[in-house]
């Protein structure tokens, strides 16, 4: 199958529906009909999803068995039977991918490293620019839980050309000095505010949903679209997942509060990262 051919295999997708097909079973078409560079980016693009599966392997565990040593989490790790039969070998992925460590430092060095090694010009873009929002988030979570400027500057691992030095030098300022850096500024910080913490996070996801459209800017048949429509299908499918009683979750995956202390949040998808 070529590209065009996927491409135009692919669904149409819109925020709020029933996701068409898994974000699971795209990934195994795309995988059984690229190869080369498009394969490439791809698959840098899907480490997002082994990562994932390291927070998930290792929170659990530790919630069944909380004196499990690092030795044994990493073991947990390597055991992965359901992995997809497409996907390159679990050696071949970087070892800091599997190693057990707090979701939000594996989620950044991902987001960094995909910055410096993408070629598509989308993924460079929605990799910077999902770091300004995550950061933002942070940043405003922090000061609203009446925390301190450390406690957000140890969240703030990995060197990114972003928005962090600028929240950590305004801090104390209301708007922690970043209001003017970004069109969906004023929205986040009304979307936090809600005390609805369910139609806080639709909010959260819109406006990820839009960044994705924003940073798409290549031809329709590319292998930016393929990337896009991954993306957007782990949006619907964290969105038809939620529920009343989940909303209660948000706050504390959000800022990943837990890894303060130095134990693990749940593995919740992020969305993106998404």
């Amino acid at each position: 199958m070529s590209l065009i051919y996927l491409v135009t295999s692919l669904p149409a997708l819109t925020p709020g529906i029933e996701p068409p097909i898994s974000s699971d079973d795209m990934a195994t078409m795309a995988r059984r009909h690229l190869e080369g560079p498009p394969r490439e980016e791809l698959e840098l693009l899907l480490v997002l999803a082994d990562l994932e599966e390291t927070v998930r392997i290792t929170s659990t565990a530790l919630a069944e068995d909380p004196s499990l040593s690092q030795d044994d989490l990493l073991g947990l790790s390597r055991r992965r039977p359901d992995r997809c039969v497409e996907a390159p070998p679990l050696e071949a992925l970087p070892l800091w991918v599997i190693e057990p460590q707090p979701e939000h430092r594996l989620l950044r060095r991902w987001l960094q490293e995909t910055s410096r090694r993408a070629r598509s010009p989308f993924l460079r873009n929605w990799s910077a620019q999902i770091t300004n929002l995550r950061e933002s988030v942070c940043g405003l979570l922090c000061k609203s839980q009446g925390l301190s400027q450390h406690d957000f500057e140890t969240q703030m691992e990995g060197r990114f050309d972003s928005s962090s030095h600028v929240i950590l030098s305004n801090y104390e300022s209301p708007d922690l000095g970043i209001r003017n850096r970004f069109g969906w500024f004023d929205r986040l910080e009304g979307a936090l505010r809600d005390p609805d913490l369910l139609a806080m996070e639709h909010e959260l996801l819109r406006l990820r949903w839009e960044l994705l459209e924003r940073c798409h800017t290549e031809p329709t048949f590319s292998i930016d679209t393929v990337l896009v429509t991954w993306l957007q299908l782990r949006l619907l499918e964290r969105e038809s997942s939620w529920s009343k009683r989940r909303g209660e979750e948000v706050l504390d995956h959000l800022l990943d509060l837990s890894s303060h202390l130095g134990s693990w949040t749940s593995a919740v998808p992020d969305g993106a990262a998404g």
